[in-house]
């Protein structure tokens, strides 16, 4: 398999666009999942090209540690970011996302607008401090 660098963080730009899109048509759902989504696949992006895990690492590491990819992506780059402050906001943040997104998908409630906008919000904050301590 041929792993276009570039093509991870292009699908979270993507994603971040299209929760813009849908929450501008009023899609509230589908915009906080797709803000999530933005985020969960930067994340992914770190670990393979900037920590430099394979597919056979991450798989490993994810066997080993008994967890979903979700939590994988979250402790592995949690643990990356040296700066306590950073990482302890990057850590809040992307925990209240996954909270909106849950809520988003399973939930028997309305996603209302001041969901999808918060969701914005965080995945923002959340790109932000990824892509400044990983240069991405």
């Amino acid at each position: 398999m041929v792993l276009c660098e570039n093509y991870l963080n292009f699908k979270s730009d993507e994603n971040r666009r299209a929760a813009d899109f849908l929450n501008e048509k009023g899609l509230h759902a589908p915009s906080v999942h797709c803000a999530y989504y933005s985020c969960l696949q930067l994340l992914k992006y770190v670990i393979t090209f900037s920590l430099k895990k394979t597919e056979d690492d991450i798989s490993r590491d994810m066997n080993r540690s008994r967890s979903d990819s979700h939590i994988y992506f979250e402790k592995t780059v949690s643990n990356e970011i040296k700066d306590f402050s950073n990482r302890k906001i990057f850590v809040l943040k992307f925990r209240e996302l996954k909270i909106l997104r849950i809520a988003s998908d399973y939930s028997l409630r309305k996603i209302q607008k001041q969901d999808s906008d918060e969701a914005l919000k965080l995945s923002v904050e959340i790109s932000k401090i990824i892509k400044n301590t990983f240069h991405v």
